[in-house]
């Protein structure tokens, strides 16, 4: 391996190519889990499909969990980091039945940057793909996984140490490189307890450090009473690159990260001392900037946020865009000097953008890079682009006349899917020009290159979408099974 590696090498290859060079060949080396040398495993449909084998009914199976709710998840795309959860490190081209949730029951799932994670019926919390920056919260590595330290590349329960109870989970958020768990808390547990891990580099995990975490840690200051009113408790979590929000159920936002990027954590900076301002905040602050309205939901984009509030309103702040480089892998690090979008100090206290002009109930907001996507009660979608502040009606581009359900949204990819329906749409936001020219042969996506929109019709007649995650390039879909 380290001769051929050096060819590579002298050839002048980019980065990524060395990458995924290295990991093709630690796969031969690793990839054996220990139960293989005694138990075959399970043939994969994507095996099924490799082979050209037709049958397909010995492969599939719904969740096994008696006295549950019958889920299946199929999983599509890029898989370098193991992302796709398939006990592999191959990607794939096809939507593909991934037997590693056999055993569970799903609810959600949610995918970032090179990172999974799914909640299941019984109340635990799978997590799955790359772990550089301990982002899945494994500090242990499990018996089959391919690259044990580095990458999970099948679903695994979150190791959790003590007063973290997990059947008491409400809810849990992603962030590019971190976890963030919403768990009831207290002897009659009216209250909640935030718990976070990963990659910490500007204070976005809100606690009071920039060390990185490998396991759950409580947030003890979203904890305190001192620090919220007496029957406040936080009820969302959600997190862009370096960024990160606290939504509380009295309306308010806390907010902890970088304030570059146009102060994403919409507090007040003195700007006329803005040589002293510290350019990040690592412990949870209210957002000031907020503070007049009543927040009922909340989305952090790679470095912008955008929320809703009681009156249906509107509300837009921070800017930047992701830049692309062959100099690093803009996925793999949260310390490439490429990640890092740098507004001019002084321009930290930029205003906050408000729209009014949507009449309808607003349901769902979802922000990616430069982007955000809206979801009305009775199907409407709308995008909003920080750099441009136009807020667009894109329903009419949806070619199914089935009512939106719900959104999903990547860095590279929107996606939506249909009310009591077995479709889902994608479309891409980009035309990859780039990542083809960076990976090329081990570059792989969502959708042919020809094709930049799809609607998928494929899937069993028995099957009822109930939840879409994106990542950039892959994706997984989770379905029900139809009640006869």
């Amino acid at each position: 391996m380290i001769s051929n590696l050096s060819k590579l090498t002298n050839r002048n290859c980019s980065t990524i190519e060395i990458l995924h060079y290295q990991k093709r060949y630690l796969f031969n080396w690793f990839g054996k889990k220990k139960e293989d040398t005694n138990q075959q495993k399970q043939t994969t449909l994507g095996q099924f499909i490799s082979s050209n084998k037709s049958d397909l009914t010995n492969v599939f199976k719904w969740s096994q969990n008696k006295d549950q709710v019958k889920t299946v998840v199929y999983s599509l795309g890029q898989n370098s980091q193991g992302q796709l959860g398939l006990e592999d490190l191959r990607s794939e081209k096809e939507y593909t039945f991934n037997e590693s949730f056999i055993p569970h029951s799903i609810k959600s799932i949610k995918s970032n940057l090179i990172h999974s994670a799914a909640f299941t019926n019984s109340n635990d919390l799978l997590t799955w793909g790359s772990n550089m920056y301990f982002q899945i919260g494994h500090k242990n590595a499990s018996t089959n996984s391919v690259f044990p330290s580095f990458v999970e590349s099948s679903p695994h329960s979150v190791k959790v140490g003590s007063g973290f109870n997990k059947s008491q989970i409400i809810d849990y958020a992603l962030g590019a490189w971190s976890c963030f768990v919403l768990v009831k808390s207290g002897d009659d547990l009216k209250y909640t307890d935030v718990y976070c891990w990963g990659n910490n580099r500007f204070g976005q995990l809100a606690l009071s450090s920039q060390y990185n975490l490998q396991s759950p840690t409580k947030i003890n200051r979203l904890s305190f009473r001192p620090a919220l009113e007496p029957n406040e408790n936080i009820i969302k979590v959600t997190s862009g690159l370096f960024h990160s929000h606290f939504l509380s159920n009295l309306g308010r936002v806390f907010s902890s990260g970088t304030l570059e990027n146009a102060n994403p954590l919409a507090i007040h900076v003195n700007t006329s001392q803005s040589d002293s301002t510290p350019l990040q905040v690592q412990s949870p602050t209210l957002a000031t900037k907020l503070s007049k309205f009543k927040i009922t939901d909340i989305s952090a984009g790679c470095y912008h946020s955008i929320a809703i509030d009681q009156n249906n309103c509107i509300y837009q702040w921070g800017k930047g865009k992701l830049k692309k480089t062959t100099k690093d892998h803009l996925f793999m690090t949260p310390y490439s000097p490429e990640n890092c979008f740098k507004d001019n100090i002084q321009t930290m206290d930029t205003d906050i953008t408000m729209y009014t002009n949507i009449t309808d109930k607003i349901i769902q907001i979802e922000s990616g890079d430069d982007l955000s996507l809206i979801l009305t009660k009775s199907g409407k979608l709308f995008q909003l682009k920080p750099s441009s502040k136009e807020l667009i009606d894109i329903t009419s581009s949806i070619p199914s006349q089935e009512k939106i359900l719900k959104i999903s949204l990547s860095i590279t990819h929107g996606g939506v899917i249909f009310e009591n329906s077995n479709q889902i749409y994608l479309w891409q936001l980009d035309d990859f020009t780039f990542e083809q020219s960076a990976l090329k042969v081990h570059f792989s996506t969502l959708l042919p290159t020809n094709q930049p929109n799809k609607l998928f019709t494929h899937f069993p007649s028995d099957h009822i979408v109930k939840d879409l995650s994106l990542g950039p390039h892959f994706s997984h879909i989770v379905f029900e099974k139809k009640q006869t």
